[in-house]
């Protein structure tokens, strides 16, 4: 998760965390206060952006947890996404 990630809408989100092929993990890591070192930036990651807005730590965490919530619940039918 980086301010110059790649933004998604709820349902583009859903979609790329549903999709994974179940050999897959998938790890969300939150840069640090002075973003990601250059090498982490230029790797073969996809790099993820809650918003071009920056957050602290802690409110990052919250976001991103929330945004997993509503995609489970979503994906098993649930009306949480709304």
């Amino acid at each position: 998760m980086t301010e110059q990630g790649k933004l998604y809408d709820t349902f583009q989100f859903s979609n790329l965390v549903n999709n994974q092929d179940s050999g897959n993990e998938l790890t969300f890591i939150i840069a640090s206060a002075f973003g990601f070192d250059r090498l982490v930036l230029e790797s073969r990651y996809q790099l993820l952006s809650l918003s071009p807005m920056t957050f602290n730590h802690e409110m990052a965490a919250v976001v991103l947890v929330e945004q997993l919530f509503r995609v489970g619940n979503y994906a098993n039918g649930g009306s949480y996404h709304k």
